[in-house]
């Protein structure tokens, strides 16, 4: 199956027809322009919170796979765990793609980080697979929700040079959950013996 889903995209991508821009070199230094960057992300209020957001969740929220080994007993029961996180991010991914406009998009990021600090929250409580498995449904829709509508907001807000200075910014923000998931899962290990 998921030899089939390479194909399909390759093939997808064949068929796409892109017209060619025309290259435009660069002007400026790249330490400029990363300077004015971040200055429009801090003197743009909806990106900056936006941001904030983001780095908050990733930090907070964002690695907890690391942490699913502790409640599933077992391989088959963290695939199921996975999967479940998996479904619900499928479904968050067909919800948004059913959106025809961004307008409300922001009570969906309100709604999707709500969604997953409570489910996150109960699974910190979870002792059973049957209730672990609808919390990480919801923590990988509240996810995806959350992610997918940040990307789609950041690129209707930057226009033309600023767009890659926020994309940037983002993909900082949205890796700022790594160097803390291993000392998350230590003090976990810790806190269960």
């Amino acid at each position: 199956i998921d030899a089939l889903s390479y194909v399909a995209v390759t093939g997808s991508l064949l068929l796409m027809r892109v017209t060619k821009l025309p290259i435009t070199g660069r002007e400026g230094h790249v330490w400029r322009e990363m300077k004015e960057g971040l200055r429009y992300v801090v003197t743009a209020p909806l990106v900056r919170a936006v941001l904030a957001l983001l780095a908050a969740t990733s930090v907070l929220g964002g690695a907890y796979t690391t942490l699913l080994p502790m409640i599933a007993r077992g391989p088959h029961a963290l695939g199921i765990l996975m999967a479940a996180a998996g479904l619900g991010a499928l479904a968050g991914a067909l919800y948004l793609a059913s959106r025809s406009s961004i307008l409300g998009l922001g009570g969906v990021i309100g709604r999707a980080t709500l969604g997953l600090g409570t489910a996150l929250l109960g699974l910190r409580f979870a002792s059973h697979i049957y209730i672990a498995a609808p919390l990480l449904f919801l923590t990988g829709l509240s996810w995806m929700g959350q992610m997918a509508s940040h990307g789609r907001g950041r690129q209707c807000a930057g226009a033309g040079e600023t767009s890659g200075r926020i994309a940037a910014a983002s993909c900082g923000c949205c890796r700022m959950r790594g160097p803390s998931c291993h000392q998350r899962f230590r003090f976990a290990r810790k806190r269960r013996r």
